[in-house]
């Protein structure tokens, strides 16, 4: 083999679609989704909790405060992906 095949690209076999075609299949309907599921119950237990009554007397102040924040962060992030979701719509 000369140097210059070792260059050349191979024949395809297959072509491949990477992107999704750019209008929809005729026919084709949107799905109506449901509003997305929030549980007051939860929001309203995790409002109420006392220091202590997650880990008992053995966490710290700052372990406490990790909890709230991951918590509340994690209700942001399904807010915001709610609102994204209702915008696509």
């Amino acid at each position: 083999m000369s140097p210059r095949q070792y260059l050349e690209l191979p024949q395809p076999t297959k072509q491949y679609l990477i992107s999704p075609p750019g209008s929809p299949p005729e026919g084709w309907e949107p799905v109506k989704e449901r509003a997305p599921a929030i549980n007051y119950d939860l929001l309203t237990a995790i409002a109420n909790l006392a220091p202590g009554m997650i880990c008992g007397s053995s966490c710290s102040r700052y372990t406490l405060l990790l909890i709230v924040v991951v918590v509340v962060v994690v209700v942001v992030v399904v807010l915001v992906v709610a609102v994204l979701v209702a915008r696509s719509w």
